[in-house]
């Protein structure tokens, strides 16, 4: 993603839980699991995932038409999404994604990119606005300004 890119990954034994920044998703993807036989879509989906040798592999299926994005990637009730994240180094996983909906596209297709372990000050923050806050110094400094010189011109 562009902005808000942060994503917590927490494993347990039975589960992984992909928690992004942005809007605030947590996936729980139980491992070792089947799909079940219900075919109503939900939200994120529906993800089962298990490990191929040192890689985490998530498939989801049954994902709601609203989490499209309609003019970046359409989706049809038949899209599939397969990921992979591959541990390559201490600080670096490497993300791999296909994409299968025969619906909306004529043949599969995939991408990949590396996700950097965040520096230790980066924190998952609510997903909201925050240009107030971070532009607060600058709007008190030119508050206390005004004050000044109204202050200077009453004299």
């Amino acid at each position: 993603m562009p902005w808000s890119a942060l994503m917590q990954i927490v494993q347990t034994e039975h589960h992984v839980v992909l928690h992004t920044e942005m809007f605030h998703d947590a996936r729980i993807v139980p491992l070792n699991a089947r799909h079940s036989k219900r075919d109503w879509p939900t939200w994120m989906g529906e993800s089962i995932g298990w490990f191929e040798d040192d890689t985490l592999v998530v498939h989801t299926i049954n994902f709601r038409p609203e989490q499209s994005y309609a003019a970046i990637l359409p989706m049809s009730q038949h899209f599939e999404l397969t990921e992979r994240f591959t541990r390559t180094g201490p600080d670096e996983i490497l993300y791999s994604f296909a994409v299968l909906d025969p619906i909306a596209y004529t043949r599969p297709f995939t991408g990949e990119r590396t996700l950097k372990r965040a520096a230790p000050r980066d924190r998952i923050l609510e997903f909201a606005c925050h240009e107030g806050n971070y532009a607060m110094t600058g709007i008190l400094a030119g508050a206390r300004k005004l004050e000044q010189d109204a202050r200077r011109d009453a004299r």
